[in-house]
């Protein structure tokens, strides 16, 4: 029997943390003595691209293992940027999960089907992926809790599947 492959990929952090990158492009929201600062167009424009650029290389590792084809799990989906680009240039069926109702809508903006809203631990599926795509949703899940989690993400692994699991913005956990 084939098994599933888990590779671990441990990016050194050679950028400012995401709160620097977008600090200049802030603007202030809220009242009632609350301050809630969320990013102004231009710095959410800016972002976008960035990503963008970046996007290919830091996909191509994994989109280099995966079949024709390949059925995916976009873990921790976000505003589904790297799902998107799976489905779109490579022909994936990819399938996106986020806990964060808003980010899930973004996601579903761009992957043009459902987006399951959920915590992690709900994977339940058996033998489903070709690959599960982790670009730093494992960040929020607990360390007494990530062996159990592991365990369901290589069953919903099919056979000679591929858990990628990249940890960026770890430095920047560490300042805090």
């Amino acid at each position: 029997m084939k098994h599933a492959a888990v590779l671990v990929l441990t990016v050194a952090l050679t950028m400012p943390c995401p709160a620097q990158v977008i600090s200049d492009g802030l603007q202030s929201v809220g009242g009632g003595g609350r301050s809630v600062y969320i990013p102004t167009d231009a710095a959410m424009a800016k972002a976008e691209a960035d990503r963008k650029e970046r996007a290919d290389g830091f996909l191509d590792p994994f989109i280099a293992l995966m079949p024709k084809g390949a059925v995916v799990l976009d873990l921790g989906c976000g505003s589904g940027w790297a799902g998107a680009i799976m489905q779109d240039r490579h022909g994936f069926d990819v399938f996106g999960l986020d806990v964060t109702p808003e980010m899930a809508e973004l996601a579903q903006q761009k992957l043009k089907r459902p987006v399951r809203v959920a915590s992690f631990e709900s994977v339940g599926e058996v033998n489903t992926y070709d690959g599960i795509w982790a670009s730093g949703a494992l960040l929020h899940v607990p360390k007494a809790e990530m062996p159990a989690l592991l365990g369901k993400l290589v069953r919903a692994l099919k056979p000679g599947g591929l858990l990628r699991i990249l940890p960026q913005g770890l430095g920047c956990l560490e300042k805090i």
